[in-house]
């Protein structure tokens, strides 16, 4: 029989009138389809859990059956979710997350703890099991309860499960078998329900030391050199170049790793181009920008090894958290305004030097150059010392932060030659630098637009792309079955497996049109600078500056409609897919026209406020660093968190003021001096290309 989805409520009963089922193109009650007590017994469920039935046929079924054949017609024709339980039935099913005590266990003389997963099954018949099946169908708001991740102090727990009880137990090799006999007796004698054992994350024992490999001492002597090189350059700043005579030719090399000067370059700096000043108010809006991100990124904390995930699970209910789940429309801003700055400073390079095939594989590697350097070293941190960060020992460090440096181990080399968002393999290693590869491609399209176009020409290929990238996400939709969207189910935090996430989101043919964008605002902007076009007069836009916020607020609320029980249709997921990008990409080059030709005085000078200087600057180097200080705290952790807005809130603020500490320092040793190096090695031969 196919029941595999039912819904529990915790006020309707089936005998509920205003309980619905949909058949064919209308409703009918469950009163005229005579499915009150006979459904009851097909689906074999106790009274109480059966609280609200959503029931979903795949043909038409007549009104007027017989019990009998209304019987026969449920087991052929019903599919139904489990929408919602009360906390008495959800808290029938074993919890998903559960971490004994993690040092005490390891003080004890033979102490072994593991980390591990289990799968749940049962008979057929076994109530519970389909009731857990049935609410884990939900996966847009539920997490999968069919399987659970458990901390277990082996040396406790499972000690009577060994053939030979006198064995020391760091010693036994089949700890595999003893763990699974160990779970599975608990969970049948609690639950009535069988463990399989499916993976075992790690096992920590008592007299385990901490390993440096190769790779842990190449990636410490690089850092050492790093920073004598910076010592060298600041005191040959201080005590050499201060007292210099200005003859003397100074060496760039040297000068360019003095912390002193870069300092005052982060906090001092000015554009050489008049023009380049208006666009200062760009780092305010990368500030808010970082700031959500940060925050959403920290709210993975709140997710995995929870003591309650049912109250996780109901912030889906909220319009708060549907606000954080539409956040991922944010990052399409940047992909606006980092095309919108590459084409202004190449108009503006264009006054003196024509924009020639030439000078296209050296802004390509000044690129590269701008943005490896800090990058590679966060990489290789990432790679060898995080996973001994904090030394290492807690129950939750080789899944949170062992598995990442393994990755980077492996895949480093993808990300340091931008394609990594196109390596599907890769789900830990640095996952938020997707945006990077994404943007350094659209970087080099954007690129070959400005150089290879002149005129009309340009409109013509900005319009060919804008088709481009409009078609091809709802193409993707519908060639690979993919969400308009990213959802962000709960088991998405689990395993980081999301289709739309890997196959569309992170790729950069799918924020082509955030790119055309930006490039035809750089367009826009410049034309109306040359034509000096005062839009602050215009009341209209003056006005609508004001709805920027609520007119984002409202798109990514927008996004609730996704996480409902029925998926959307093909042909509103391929729309949304092909539009929603379009129109953040308007909001976002309105906000770049309304600061740049400063129409709302009043919000102009509070994002053109010099106090935004720094962490905008700063924001990259943030960005880089962030996600590590959460692997950190999450695998720091030893005990279950409970999911609140409190805890949220202070992750968040440690996150976020760590990051910046961090960033300051990565600034001001790595990106500084090798952005100010290449900047004096070839601005000469960029003035005559």
């Amino acid at each position: 029989m196919n029941y595999k989805q039912f819904s529990h409520s915790p006020d309707v009963s089936l005998s509920d009138e205003n309980t619905s089922m949909m058949y064919g193109l209308g409703k009918a009650s469950l009163k005229h389809l005579c499915l009150q007590p006979a459904l009851q017994e097909v689906l074999n469920l106790e009274a109480q859990h059966i609280i609200q039935l959503h029931l979903f046929l795949i043909q038409h079924s007549d009104p007027h059956q017989t019990t009998k054949q209304c019987i026969t017609c449920t087991e052929k024709l019903i599919e139904a979710i489990i929408l919602q339980l009360n906390e008495s039935e959800y808290d029938r099913m074993p919890a998903i997350f559960d971490l004994e005590p993690y040092h005490p266990c390891l003080r004890r003389e033979d102490g072994v703890y593991c980390l591990l997963r289990v799968d749940l099954h049962a008979d057929e018949d076994n109530e519970l099991m389909q009731l857990i099946r049935g609410y884990s169908e939900h996966t847009v708001k539920h997490f999968n309860y069919t399987y659970l991740q458990r901390g277990v102090c082996v040396s406790t727990t499972c000690r009577d499960f060994m053939s030979d009880k006198t064995e020391v137990i760091s010693r036994v090799e089949d700890l595999g078998g003893i763990l699974e006999r160990c779970l599975n007796e608990s969970l049948f004698k609690q639950h009535g329900l069988q463990a399989k054992l499916s993976t075992v994350y790690n096992c920590d024992k008592q007299n385990d030391e901490i390993t440096y490999d190769t790779l842990d001492w190449i990636v410490a002597v690089c850092f050492l050199i790093i920073l004598a090189i910076n010592i060298i350059g600041s005191c040959y700043d201080y005590f050499c170049l201060s007292k210099m005579d200005k003859n003397n030719k100074e060496n760039r090399f040297l000068s360019s790793f003095s912390v002193f000067r870069n300092w005052k370059w982060l906090t001092e700096y000015s554009a050489p181009e008049p023009r380049m000043e208006k666009l200062k108010g760009f780092h305010c809006v990368k500030c808010i920008l970082m700031f959500f991100i940060m925050f959403d990124h920290c709210a993975w904390m709140n997710v995995t090894f929870t003591n309650y995930p049912l109250d996780y699970e109901r912030y889906y209910d909220t319009w708060g958290y549907q606000l954080v789940n539409g956040g991922m429309m944010l990052v399409q801003m940047f992909f606006v305004l980092s095309a919108f700055t590459l084409a202004y400073n190449l108009l503006l390079k264009s006054e003196k030097m024509p924009l020639t095939w030439a000078i296209y594989p050296k802004i390509i590697l000044l690129r590269i150059w701008r943005l490896s350097p800090a990058y590679a070293v966060v990489l290789a941190f990432t790679a060898s010392w995080l996973r001994h960060a904090g030394g290492g020992g807690d129950p939750l460090w080789q899944l949170a932060g062992g598995s990442v440096a393994g990755a980077c181990q492996r895949y480093a080399w993808t990300h340091l030659l931008y394609f990594n968002n196109y390596v599907e393999d890769n789900k830990a290693c640095a996952l938020h630098t997707w945006y990077l590869a994404a943007d350094f491609q659209l970087f080099v399209l954007g690129l070959a637009v400005m150089v290879g176009t002149r005129g009309r020409t340009r409109h013509v290929a900005l319009f060919v792309l804008f088709l481009i990238g409009l078609l091809l996400p709802a193409w993707q939709v519908w060639l690979q079955d993919l969400d308009a969207i990213v959802l962000k189910k709960p088991e998405f935090y689990r395993s980081f497996h999301n289709s739309t996430f890997r196959k569309m989101h992170i790729s950069g043919h799918a924020n082509i049109v955030c790119c055309v964008f930006g490039l035809s605002t750089a367009l826009l902007v410049y034309r109306l600078q040359k034509n000096k076009v005062d839009l602050s007069r215009n009341k209209i836009l003056k006005h609508m500056c004001w709805f920027v916020v609520p007119g984002v607020m409202v798109l990514l609320a927008s996004c609730a409609v996704f996480y409902t029980a029925e998926r959307a249709s093909l042909l509103t997921r391929m729309t949304v897919a092909a539009l929603h990008r379009v129109v953040m990409a308007t909001i976002s080059s309105f906000v770049i026209v309304a600061l740049v030709m400063r129409i709302n005085k009043p919000i102009s000078r509070l994002l053109e406020w010099g106090g935004w200087a720094v962490p905008g600057r700063l924001s990259y180097c943030v960005y880089l660093v962030h996600l590590n200080m959460v692997h950190v705290l999450l695998a720091r952790r030893t005990h279950l968190s409970q999911v609140s807005m409190y805890n949220l809130a202070l992750n968040f603020v440690g996150v976020y003021g760590w990051s910046h500490v961090v960033a300051l320092v990565l600034h001001l040793l790595v990106e500084a001096p090798t952005s100010r190096l290449v900047h004096a090695a070839t601005a000469a031969h960029l003035k005559t290309a």
